[in-house]
């Protein structure tokens, strides 16, 4: 899934760009086992029991007929959930596709508003569920999400305790490298920018401070959004590719390595 995120507080409109949030039919390709569970109705559920829609998107396919039935998610937050002295939102993702791959997923994510450009910072993903399509699935992701969102204030206050965590700057490099190499690879070779780079390029003024959680979020977000050209690979002689990441499975994958580096960080203090 790479296509980028639709922000918007309505359903009828999030649908119109992602038609497969509104498909209520499964591939022919799914076997007979497989049931239904409706992105439509789960977003409607949440929002009358009070959550509020931020956006979502539709991943893009090749093959032909697919668009209904590809890989998508929709975010909902929870207002009275805002802290407003960290600028940030919980918000749920909830993940889903209509072909029979896979399970539906949901995951925390805090979305910080401090960017002008709209930003998505989710880097607690540490928290999430995996429910199979199988029998009465939807009142069981239903659940399965309650269960998620459960964990909302601990994750807020796990922020919250990073943002009062000050960092030197071996911890702070540590942290850079291991969104790098989650991001490019293990071979620094193939960076497209190095951690100094990463951690001494500040997009707004709040980024100025050195706490754990202003930190992580300066990584994540100059390791996902290119801010210069990428680095020039001295076995090969051209230039690494720098691009901006959208696709679900990269943003997990650098998102997962920056929260477990700064825990370890944590706990090596505490």
């Amino acid at each position: 899934m790479k296509t980028k995120i639709h922000y918007t507080n309505s359903l009828a409109d999030l649908m119109s760009v992602a038609p497969a949030i509104a498909n209520e039919t499964i591939h022919e390709s799914c076997s007979e086992r497989y049931s239904l569970v409706s992105t439509r109705r789960i977003a409607e559920t949440m929002i009358r029991d009070g959550w509020t829609l931020m956006g979502g998107k539709q991943g893009g396919t090749r093959k032909e007929g697919m668009r209904n039935f590809t890989r998508h998610s929709v975010l909902l937050s929870r207002p009275d959930l805002e802290d407003g002295d960290l600028g940030v939102k919980p918000y749920i993702q909830f993940l889903n596709a209509h072909a029979g791959r896979g399970s539906a997923q949901a995951r925390i994510g805090l979305y910080r508003g401090a960017c002008a450009n709209e930003i998505m910072f989710d880097a607690m993903l540490e928290v999430k569920c995996r429910t199979r399509h199988t029998g009465n699935a939807e009142e069981g992701i239903l659940h399965a999400i309650s269960l998620v969102a459960a964990k909302m204030p601990e994750t807020l206050r796990q922020a919250r305790d990073w943002s009062k965590f000050s960092t030197k700057m071996d911890e702070r490099v540590e942290l850079a490298e291991a969104g790098l190499a989650a991001r490019f690879g293990e071979s620094r070779s193939k960076w497209a920018v190095d951690a100094e780079a990463v951690l001494s390029n500040w997009r707004r003024a709040e980024d100025r401070n050195y706490d754990l959680w202003t930190t992580l979020n300066v990584v994540q977000e100059n390791i996902l959004r290119p801010f210069r050209k990428g680095a020039i690979n001295e076995e090969t002689g051209k230039r690494i590719p720098f691009r901006s990441v959208s696709a679900i499975d990269t943003l997990a994958r650098v998102n997962v390595a920056l929260v477990k580096k700064a825990e370890e960080i944590v706990g090596l203090v505490s």
